[in-house]
């Protein structure tokens, strides 16, 4: 059997992505292997030392593009020099849901249709694959087919499997099919049973943290959980990030927001962080701007703002759509209207390069309605 798995659009990917988006539950175990792993542990040594280093790659994986450039070198080896490697296979998988992850935890549909082939190849050659039969319990949760990924969670259970992500996946699955409680309960469990395997417990915090945004009035409070997720991983700027994105869309705690935006981005540079931190200065901008004596302040945080992520559109298009947040969508439209009127008057000469440069430096101008 031979499958490619780099078609263009994967190649395309490693060269130019930023890993803009955030993904909150793609992990893997630390020390679990399989028993059919195991064989080619005895067969192919050297094969599958370089198959568990991708592995381990992709489990610390936190945005770095040279582990998932090394990972995609690593598994083409291992391929080229064995087609019939079972275990390359699924972690090639693991790799493409890295390469297709979008923002919201999405994994794109290009990436997910390539995940499943791989995966089928792995079954294929292996026909009780636990492992293979846990990533396609994930692949096709990510597809929307809850069907399909409860089925392959019935063939994982019935091989025995000891894999410790399998019962997040089949709280993800209650999640989705909005058995809360019991999402819940999967979820602290194992949390409870992992808290000594940060990757593997984190995976389970990030389910706990869906359930109680989603169960309101709850004992458990989303920040608690936030927190514990933080404690668990403090070298990655995910939970961090997530976190600040939290405080500033629910509980609109600008400043504690920008707090943890700007902790998150002091570990890695990488879009949605700045994109959460513009926004909680955004919100610092209203805020201040509405108290005696503060517009220069204000005005500092706007300026920050801007100067971390140009692109208002996309903020406009988030804040439109919560009551919360109108002041500041509609003060933001507003320096919107006038960076638009000021380009087209620098267009017909009726401003020099240095006026438009000072208009919209600010929102505070003639423009300004």
């Amino acid at each position: 059997m031979r499958f490619s798995i780099f078609p263009r659009f994967a190649r395309s990917i490693l060269l130019i992505t930023s890993f803009t988006a955030i993904s909150p539950c793609l992990y893997a175990s630390e020390q679990w292997i399989s028993d059919i792993d195991k064989k080619y542990q005895y067969e192919y040594p050297d094969l599958f030392q370089k198959t568990m280093k991708v592995k381990e790659y992709l489990t610390i994986w936190a945005g770095e593009s040279e582990l998932l450039e090394d990972s995609s070198l690593a598994l083409k080896e291992v391929l080229d020099t064995n087609p019939e490697f079972a275990p390359a296979y699924v972690q090639a998988a693991r790799l493409y849901s890295r390469l297709g992850m979008l923002s919201g935890g999405k994994v794109s549909d290009e990436a997910l249709q390539v995940m499943e082939k791989l995966l089928q190849a792995a079954l294929q050659i292996e026909p009780d694959y636990d492992y293979a039969y846990a990533q396609m319990v994930y692949t096709y949760r990510k597809m929307d087919n809850l069907d399909e990924a409860e089925r392959f969670l019935s063939l994982a259970e019935s091989t025995g499997t000891t894999y410790p992500l399998l019962q997040h996946e089949k709280a993800k699955l209650l999640f989705a099919r909005g058995k809360l409680t019991e999402a819940m309960a999967i979820a602290k469990a194992g949390y409870q049973k992992y808290q000594q395997q940060p990757d593997i417990a984190l995976a389970y915090v990030e389910t706990i943290i869906d359930c109680t945004r989603r169960l309101k009035g709850g004992e458990d409070l989303p920040e608690h959980w936030y927190e514990i997720a933080i404690e668990l991983k403090p070298e990655n700027a995910w939970p961090l990030g997530n976190y600040a994105s939290f405080l500033f869309y629910v509980r609109h705690d600008y400043a504690l927001a920008a707090e943890y935006a700007e902790k998150a981005l002091e570990i890695m540079d990488y879009g949605m962080g700045k994109y959460t931190l513009a926004a909680a200065y955004y919100g610092m901008w209203i805020e201040l701007d509405e108290k005696p004596g503060k517009k220069d302040e204000a005005l500092a945080y706007f300026q920050k703002a801007i100067s971390i992520y140009p692109d208002t559109d996309k903020h406009l298009k988030s804040f439109q759509k919560s009551r919360k947040l109108f002041k500041i969508y509609a003060k933001l439209n507003n320096y919107n209207i006038k960076v638009k009127n000021a380009k087209q008057d620098l267009e017909l000469g009726i401003i020099t390069q240095e006026e438009h440069d000072e208009l919209i430096s600010t929102p505070y101008n003639k423009y300004t309605q």
